[in-house]
């Protein structure tokens, strides 16, 4: 029974596509370097990383990281994203695989279950890793930041927009 409750949560989430959230980008590398500057690329707006990037000075600010405490958790970060990358990209795969089964004239179920099957295996995956991270910055912070930061954190009822599977992202 859990089993297919698990499955037919992948499934859902692959035909919605859904994702876990990803670890916000570091603006500072790859295409869009610069973009953190707060200024547009080719008037387009600000990427990703760059809200990810602010909502970690925020959060800094907030907290009273040092210099090197952030330097620290900014390395985790790109360390678990560096990771995970290989996994996103499976999952980017697998819906595209999954879209096209949904679409095709002819139902392969054991297809779309093993589909869901290998899924569920990168999205655990997912999860580990950034419960992997919250663990690792846990450990750079003081006790009176980390009950700072708990503190900050909003009860899990309570976040608008999209569900959140695990500690929110800085």
């Amino acid at each position: 029974m859990k089993s297919q409750i698990l499955i037919i949560a992948a499934m859902a989430a692959l035909v919605l596509g859904a994702s876990l959230p990803a670890v916000a980008a570091d603006p500072t590398a790859g295409p869009k370097a610069g973009v953190a500057t707060g200024q547009p690329d080719n008037g387009n707006p600000p990427s990703k990383g760059y809200y990810g990037e602010r909502r970690f000075e925020r959060m800094a600010e907030a907290l009273g990281l040092s210099e090197e405490q952030k330097a620290e958790i900014k390395a985790i970060r790109a360390e678990e994203r560096q990771a995970c990358r290989p996994l996103r990209q499976q999952m980017r795969e697998d819906r595209e695989q999954l879209r096209a089964l949904v679409e095709a004239s002819r139902f392969d179920e054991a297809a779309v279950r093993a589909l869901a099957e290998k899924q569920s295996g990168a999205r655990i995956e997912m999860i580990v890793s950034k419960a992997r991270m919250w663990h690792r910055i846990n450990a750079v912070l003081t006790p009176e930041q980390r009950e700072k930061a708990k503190a900050l954190r909003p009860p899990m009822g309570k976040r608008g927009g999209r569900h959140h599977h695990g500690p929110r992202e800085w």
